[in-house]
C-alpha cells in the first residue's frame, strides 16, 4: 500500500538493466487490516464470524477476480507494456498464465 511508511527495497536488475523498486512495508499492512478487522469487530460494525460465513463466496470472487485481472495484465503486457522486459511465446495459454512482462505495472503501481 502506498499510504504505509517503509524502507524503500531495491529488486534484483534484470537482464534488459530494469531495477524495480518496492516498499518494505508488507508486515506493516498486514497489521494494520488485522487490527481493523478486529476494532469493526470490537465496536459492532459487523460480526466477528462475516469471513467464515462469507468463505465460498469470497473465494469464488477471488478466482473470477484473479482470472480476469490476469487477462487484462495479458491485453496490456501485448499492447503497453511497461519496461523491454517483456515478450510473448507465441502460446496464447502460456503466455496467459506465465505473464508477458516481468515487472508489470499499471499507474506506476508494481502489480507482481
Amino acid at each position: 500500500m502506498r499510504l504505509v511508511p517503509g524502507k524503500e527495497y531495491i529488486g534484483p536488475t534484470s537482464p534488459t538493466g530494469h531495477v524495480p523498486k518496492y516498499k518494505e512495508n508488507g508486515v506493516a499492512c498486514f497489521f494494520i487490516s488485522l487490527s481493523l478487522f478486529f476494532a469493526g469487530v470490537h465496536f459492532g460494525l459487523y460480526n466477528g464470524g462475516v469471513v467464515y460465513d462469507n468463505s465460498g463466496i469470497l473465494l469464488s470472487s477471488m478466482n473470477l477476480f484473479s482470472l480476469i485481472f490476469v487477462g487484462l495484465l495479458y491485453i496490456k503486457g501485448r499492447t503497453f507494456p511497461s519496461s523491454a522486459d517483456c515478450g510473448v511465446t507465441g502460446n496464447i495459454v502460456f503466455d496467459y498464465y506465465w505473464g508477458t512482462e516481468l515487472y508489470p505495472r499499471i499507474f506506476g503501481w508494481d502489480v507482481k
